[in-house]
């Protein structure tokens, strides 16, 4: 699932910043978590839309282009400004593939 190809460029390979960048994320990545099922569960449709657009970024730079594209699926929608059913659908998948993501990235070799 990671693919650390655009930090290696953007870092030319300085497995320090690697390191340091990926410790970001996984630092943020509860709060992350935590946010956007509160702003589903409170039915706050900006804030989920923000949120999911601001962990968007975070994905991306990770490599995780998959889970960059459920977030921005959830910002789409979350831009209605109205309950859907989907929304439900990918935040569960977001959080499943969360752990899935804490888990390879444990196992990671810089």
């Amino acid at each position: 699932m990671i693919d650390l190809t655009y930090l290696r460029t953007t870092t030319d390979n300085d497995k320090a910043v690697i390191q340091e960048l990926i410790q970001i994320f996984v630092t943020q990545l509860p709060e992350i978590k935590r946010s956007i099922v509160s702003a589903y569960e409170h039915e706050n449709w900006h804030e989920l839309k923000e949120l999911a657009h601001k962990a968007k970024n975070s994905f991306e730079i990770m490599g995780l282009r998959n889970q960059a594209d459920e977030l921005k699926r959830i910002e789409k929608i979350a831009q209605k400004d109205k309950p859907d059913p989907e929304l439900k659908v990918l935040i569960s998948s977001f959080l499943k593939t969360c752990e899935i993501v804490l888990d390879e990235i444990k196992n990671l070799n810089i």
